[in-house]
């Protein structure tokens, strides 16, 4: 028994309405009986119970328009539902299954069948609210390894580049004065970057389905094109972006897509000097779409490729530079998009970062990057 649970019983016929209550108060739950579906919309909006059970047909609003209601509203779209009506045509039951419910039981049901259905789905979602929380919790530590140092840099750079204006303004050249404007522009971009990707991580970590608000795929060459141009000239760095992109690459998805590029391809600007290549390429595969970043920079010693590499195929904190909230992103988004990445690195010589997505028609599944 768990007293702390309530169930919501939507039914027209009283008799049934109050053996349901009956039955699941003796077990232990709290048990609330509403007669159709506007009562029980106005129910929701005071309380949200842990389980609705619902008959099908019903005068007024029947429970297929129910649960299209329960679930087009964000607070209330996880909570179980299971349908209880006399209907057996398997239309029925997959129209009530493609709208939301979660279960279906078809009456003469037993008490027994039905107990054992209400523990089923209780047990699932506090499983999946467990999950949930565990992810929240390894993507908050990893943030809160990370943010830290990713805001102070860019603040002590803007406080150090504004004192020295305040202090000097009379004495300093145009053309130093100009020079410092530019670098306290590049540290608050840096830091607005740092803040918009948190509330990007906050976003992955707030969703259960594997990506939130995703449009239709739509063609990888102009996604990456795009992504690539956008980010070269935020690094003042048009010159040295190199494009190898498939024009006949495929789909991919645009938001999620869009995103990784640019994550993968500020690293590579970030951590390689002006003048130097920065090369993206998209290949079209049986399985998919390769997209590989390449630059000429630092590049990472065998530590620090070791720890990347467990930022990017598995939850962690690291000390390398790279690793910050941008790859915590690129590593969620592989993940959800069903791909995996490869990291090469050498110290002094520069970085290469593969990944392989599946391709329109595809379904991603949300498992972890491997490397």
């Amino acid at each position: 028994m768990d007293s702390t649970k309530t169930i919501l019983v939507v039914d027209d016929q009283p008799e049934i309405r109050d053996n349901l209550t009956d039955i699941l108060s003796a077990e232990g739950y709290i048990a609330v009986g509403v007669s159709d579906g506007y009562s029980a919309l106005t129910f929701l909006r005071e309380r949200i119970p842990d389980l609705i059970l619902c008959d099908a047909m019903m005068p007024g609003m029947n429970g297929f328009e129910l649960v299209s209601s329960v679930r087009a509203n964000p607070e209330t779209a996880s909570i179980p539902f299971i349908f209880l009506t006399a209907l057996s045509e398997r239309n029925d039951f997959r129209h009530g299954m493609d709208l939301g419910a979660d279960d279906y039981l078809s009456k003469p049901w037993t008490i027994d069948g039905l107990l054992s259905a209400i523990r089923t789905r209780l047990r699932r979602q506090q499983e999946l609210e467990a999950r949930h929380a565990e992810q929240l919790r390894q993507i908050g530590e990893e943030v809160r390894r990370s943010i830290p140092q990713e805001m102070v840099e860019p603040l002590r750079g803007i406080i150090g580049y504004s004192d020295v204006l305040a202090q000097r303004c009379q004495t300093l050249g145009r053309d130093y004065v100009s020079e410092l404007a530019n670098d306290i522009r590049k540290s608050s971009r840096g830091l607005l970057r740092t803040v918009e990707n948190f509330q990007f991580l906050l976003t992955l970590a707030t969703h259960t389905e594997p990506l939130p608000d995703q449009p239709e795929f739509q063609p990888a060459f102009n996604i990456l094109r795009d992504a690539a141009a956008a980010v070269a000239r935020e690094h003042g760095r048009e010159h040295d972006l190199v494009l190898r992109l498939d024009r006949t690459a495929g789909l991919i998805p645009p938001s999620a897509s869009a995103k990784l590029a640019s994550e993968l391809l500020d690293n590579a600007f970030g951590f390689s000097s002006p003048g130097t290549p920065v090369e993206i390429s998209a290949v079209k595969q049986p399985s998919g779409l390769l997209i590989a970043v390449t630059d000429n920079g630092c590049g990472l010693s065998q530590s620090g490729l070791l720890e990347l590499r467990a930022v990017a195929g598995s939850p962690g904190a690291s000390t390398s530079p790279a690793s910050g909230t941008g790859w915590l992103i690129c590593r969620e988004l592989i993940a959800r998009l069903g791909g995996r990445c490869e990291i090469e690195s050498e110290l002094g010589k520069g970085t290469t970062v593969r990944v392989w997505l599946p391709g329109a028609g595809t379904t991603p599944k949300p498992t972890g990057a491997s490397v």
